[in-house]
């Protein structure tokens, strides 16, 4: 009878650039494993000597393969859990001057796309290791499953002290995968707590330029109106310097007392002004009913369309708590 077995350990940018792949036959009757690794590095290779060395008696059980799997799996994993732990501390700690700097920076300087760009390579590359981890965590108990079944399919009273040892083995490797995964997870908390901040310090920040912003509109909105009407009143199409009137829309005396034939000074307030201030006053105030009416359009059919989502999502959490109940 023959047992294959085939493992295969994926490459990252931290690593090196091959793949490993294992490929194992058990021979049950002459209890030797013939076994082929491709792209083994010379420290992997030194890892492998030693496991043999120090357990010669397990070189001839059927979970040999399986073994070397689960040590070279978890060497890997510890390596990528400390080179993303490193990585995120120096990146958080690089965000912590930037956040100082950015907020001694004045209100129109924004987050360079470099830092948003390192934070969304951290927590990827943090979400990577997390799943490498949960998924070689799935295939190791699903292992120490399959261990009783081994052992009893062999009938082989010679493999049951070492079967022990693997199985020991293995369930102590699922305890330090069960640590990376907390490592894991701390960091890429870490990196979504950073960026949660930093988009909160953003958005504060535009919220403010928006207030900013809406206020100058405001007063340009209510400045406009008066000016325009002003600068039209004083084109010389309407002629109102030939025909000065007073505040009470008489004419006004423009001649000297002296002399009837040099003119006097204009009033220093003419009628025309009330004309001037009932067509900007009337001008303001249709240009603030436009706004007001403009804006609560558009707050109404955003509440209309948040109202019509509501439901969907209403439906979508009671499916997802039935099915949770299920």
């Amino acid at each position: 009878a023959l047992e294959m077995f085939t493992a295969a350990l994926s490459s990252t940018k931290q690593e090196e650039p091959t793949s490993v792949v294992i490929s194992s036959t058990y021979y049950t009757k002459s209890k030797t494993s013939l076994a082929v690794i491709y792209n083994c590095n010379s420290k992997q290779k030194q890892r492998i000597q030693d496991l043999l060395d120090n357990s010669p008696e397990a070189s001839t059980h059927p979970l040999l393969l399986p073994g070397l799997f689960a040590e070279l799996q978890r060497d890997r994993l510890e390596r990528l859990v400390e080179l993303s732990y490193r990585a995120g501390f120096r990146l958080l700690e690089s965000l912590r001057l930037v956040a100082r700097a950015y907020n001694d920076k004045s209100d129109d300087e924004t987050i360079s796309r470099e830092v948003n760009d390192r934070l969304r390579k951290g927590i990827m590359n943090a979400n990577f290791i997390q799943e490498e981890v949960c998924a070689t965590r799935q295939q190791l108990e699903r292992m120490i499953r399959f261990i009783p079944t081994q052992s009893l399919a062999l009938k082989l009273p010679d493999f049951f002290k070492c079967t022990m040892r693997y199985e020991v083995r293995f369930e102590e490797i699922l305890m330090d995968i069960d640590n990376f995964m907390a490592h894991s997870r701390i960091i890429c908390e870490d990196l979504r707590h950073a960026t949660d901040f930093l988009t909160r310090q953003e958005t504060a920040r535009a919220g403010r330029q928006a207030k900013v912003s809406t206020v100058i509109a405001f007063v340009a909105m209510l400045y406009l109106p008066m000016t325009s009407v002003a600068n039209i009143f004083a084109m010389p199409i309407f002629g109102f310097q030939n025909k000065w009137l007073d505040i009470y829309f008489k004419l006004a005396n423009t001649k000297s007392d002296s002399d009837n034939n040099t003119p006097g000074p204009p009033p220093v307030l003419s009628g025309y002004f009330w004309i001037y201030l009932a067509v900007s006053i009337s001008l303001t105030g249709a240009t603030v009913g436009f706004y007001v009416w403009y804006t609560g359009e558009q707050k109404a059919a955003s509440q209309a369309q948040q109202a019509r989502v509501q439901p969907f999502y209403q439906n979508v959490d009671q499916d997802s708590t039935h099915r949770i109940q299920e």
